[in-house]
């Protein structure tokens, strides 16, 4: 193991203080069965960042046959789930944890401070392009909004002029639909009304912070996505 990868991670979490950074299970009672310990389950994650493997299963799988993540982990197998909901459980612990390494960095040289590279890539949204709401798109459905309304208003006005045992089915399910339908208007017209205020800025549902962005050639269709910047140190090739 010596000059190995997993040594200087294990160097740099146990120089971290678990308390400090708010790391759950980082304080455990003397009574019970113990936890596993925060600081491996880091050294896990962050294994697994610097080799491609995100997935809480294949890290699992990672414990049980990669000798490396035995050492780092001193044989403990964690299950996929203990994996997952440590992620979940202390993400702004690792946010945390992360930025103190870029302070590190800084604080040992490794950044030179005087060439940078800017580079940037998009990044499909947890999110449907429909669910993200345009001044165009919103006109649009405020459109067929309208037209539908319209449409069940002749309706009921043919209503009008047919026998009242034969309307009275047909009379109820257009008004429950004219209500749905205006309660679609005044949601559209809301959103519209948002957009306008703050200069024409989309409104997502799902996933506030995507845009609807081309993903690249004319050709492409639109989708939302994030457009991620990525800025590298030209000393060590340190990101940013």
């Amino acid at each position: 193991m010596d000059n190995n990868i997993c040594q200087i991670i294990a160097v740099y979490v146990n120089s971290l203080s678990m308390e400090n950074l708010g790391f759950k299970y980082a304080q455990t009672k003397e009574a019970g069965r113990p936890p596993h310990d925060p600081a491996n389950m880091l050294m896990l994650y962050m294994y697994g960042y610097l080799n491609r493997i995100r997935s809480s299963r294949c890290l699992e799988t990672e414990t049980k046959r990669n000798i490396e993540v035995m050492w780092l982990m001193e044989k403990v197998m964690p299950n996929a789930k203990t994996i997952c909901n440590f992620r979940k459980d202390n993400a702004t612990a690792l946010k945390l944890a992360f930025r103190e390494f870029s302070l590190w960095c800084n604080r040992q040289g490794l950044y030179g401070r005087e060439l940078i590279a800017v580079d940037g890539t998009k990044i499909r949204a947890n999110n449907s392009r429909r669910n993200v709401h345009t001044k165009k798109n919103t006109e649009l459905f405020l459109a067929e909004t309208e037209k539908k309304t319209s449409e069940y208003m002749n309706k009921l006005v043919e209503n009008d002029k047919l026998d009242q045992s034969e309307q009275e089915p047909s009379w109820r399910a257009i008004h429950e639909a004219l209500q749905r339908l205006s309660e679609r208007k005044a949601q559209l017209e809301g959103w519209r009304e948002h957009i306008e205020l703050n200069n024409g800025a989309s409104i997502a549902k799902i996933d506030p912070d995507c845009k609807i962005m081309k993903q690249g050639g004319n050709a492409r269709p639109l989708d939302s996505c994030y457009n991620v910047q990525t800025v590298v140190d030209e000393k060590n090739k340190l990101i940013v």
